[in-house]
């Protein structure tokens, strides 16, 4: 039924809409009333065969009137409503077009390999992909190599902890992925064409992108960088330090304040004296400079090893 094919009698023009039609509900009629049965006539057998095959076709499948499975298998496709449970005992776990819809991926035990199924003759089936381990195994998802067939063009795709994937076939030889989202090394490079989620967005700030030492620094998204650390004054009060790492644009500025102010723990500052800092004007992409001064009551005065913390800016 779902590909046009009846036993006898069949047109090649699709009929029209009736002009007149009777709307309501059917009935089987009554000859001794007068009242004739319901004509469901050939227009309502197309409305209904139009409907069932636009969802088979719509679900990737070629509509075939002996399976009477289509429907069905359509509905599955199109809602994505299937779950399968995938570990690393499973793999290489070979995807069918039954299982589409949701498949989670426990790798905690070992790596597993997804194989998909071929993208020719399967438009619309759809798969999303989620790990749900926390562990360092691998897991890739391979497309058929018949053709052979890619994903977003490339030959595999790697599933990363706490990462999902939406893959839908094309039909001809590819998956596309709607919403691909960034791995931590995409979302650390600030990769563009790639979704960050709450994982990735926590990614974007870590990796080569943050050093929380003592000296350290913080990339931000948007190119600013924060960089941090200590330095001492020499004989003459000046200060020299190399940042954790060069800016690599400019930098902006900095601020410089006392890093050892607590005079109970041999800090310099007492309770007739001060220390302030600033910053010279010649600082580089990769040094800060600036000075330090003692205050106390007979005035300012230039010593060796007084401590500063600074924080800089740059990009």
């Amino acid at each position: 039924m779902v590909d046009r094919v009846y036993e006898r009698n069949a047109t090649q023009s699709a009929p029209q809409a009736p002009q007149t039609p009777s709307a309501g509900y059917p009935t089987d009629g009554n000859p001794a009333q007068g009242i004739p049965a319901t004509i469901p006539g050939a227009y309502w057998y197309h409305m209904i065969l139009e409907s069932l095959v636009a969802l088979v076709s719509k679900s990737g499948q070629q509509p075939d009137h002996t399976d009477l499975q289509q429907v069905v298998e359509a509905v599955s496709r199109l809602s994505a409503r299937g779950v399968t449970t995938v570990t690393s005992a499973d793999s290489p776990k070979s995807l069918t077009v039954a299982e589409a819809g949701l498949v989670l991926v426990d790798a905690s035990a070992g790596d597993v390999t997804l194989n998909l199924p071929a993208s020719a003759g399967n438009k619309g089936l759809g798969y999303t992909i989620a790990r749900t381990d926390s562990s360092a195994n691998a897991v890739t998802v391979t497309p058929d190599g018949t053709n052979p067939d890619t994903i977003e063009g490339a030959a595999s795709l790697s599933l990363t902890v706490s990462r999902r994937l939406v893959l839908i076939a094309d039909g001809v030889t590819d998956w596309t992925a709607p919403v691909l989202v960034a791995t931590d090394a995409e979302a650390q490079a600030f990769d563009a064409g790639r979704l960050i989620d709450g994982a990735a967005l926590l990614a974007a700030f870590k990796g080569g992108n943050q050093n929380l030492a003592d000296s350290g620094y913080q990339r931000l998204p948007g190119g600013l960088i924060i960089q941090w650390g200590k330095a001492a004054t020499d004989s003459q009060g000046f200060i020299a330090a190399f940042f954790p790492i060069a800016f690599p644009n400019a930098f902006l500025g900095a601020v410089l304040t006392e890093a050892n102010a607590d005079s109970a723990t041999g800090g310099l500052w007492d309770t007739d004296t001060a220390t302030v800092y600033g910053t010279n004007g010649n600082s580089t992409l990769t040094e800060i400079r600036g000075a330090g001064r003692r205050l106390d009551p007979t005035g300012p005065s230039k010593q060796a090893g007084m401590a500063a913390q600074y924080f800089a800016f740059g990009y």
